[in-house]
């Protein structure tokens, strides 16, 4: 599956994107939710269309609930299917609940995420 990972954490994002393609996923990173936009969108225009996003909530430039908000209006207007959908935060606290149900996200998930539990969450 083609997954697109957004953190502004390198770390986060090496260790994501190893475990993730051991596993047989193709991995797209981005450091912050304005890339992960730009991403997102070349990917639909190039026909290769990701099968889950996961974002992290809190990231500069364009955070994750924004990156979350353009994708879902692009793909409304674009009459898409909206794709899988992950919120990563280490405060799940600062997360709208009505954001999360709003915005059709499949699951939030608590940081940092052992390595059993991502495969479990793309799976």
């Amino acid at each position: 599956m083609k997954i697109l990972v957004a953190d502004d954490y390198p770390a986060t994002l090496d260790i994501y994107k190893r475990v993730l393609q051991r596993a047989g996923h193709e991995i797209v990173t981005a450091r912050n939710g304005e890339k992960a936009w730009e991403a997102f969108r070349v990917a639909v225009q190039e026909l290769t269309p990701f099968g889950l996003l996961m974002l992290d909530v809190s990231m500069p430039i364009t955070n994750g609930l924004e990156c979350a908000i353009k994708i879902r209006r692009f793909e409304k207007e674009q009459d898409m299917t909206p794709t899988r959908l992950i919120f990563l935060s280490a405060h799940l606290g600062q997360i709208p609940i009505a954001d999360v149900a709003r915005l059709g996200i499949h699951t939030v998930a608590q940081k940092p995420i052992g390595l059993d539990e991502l495969q479990a969450l793309v799976e």
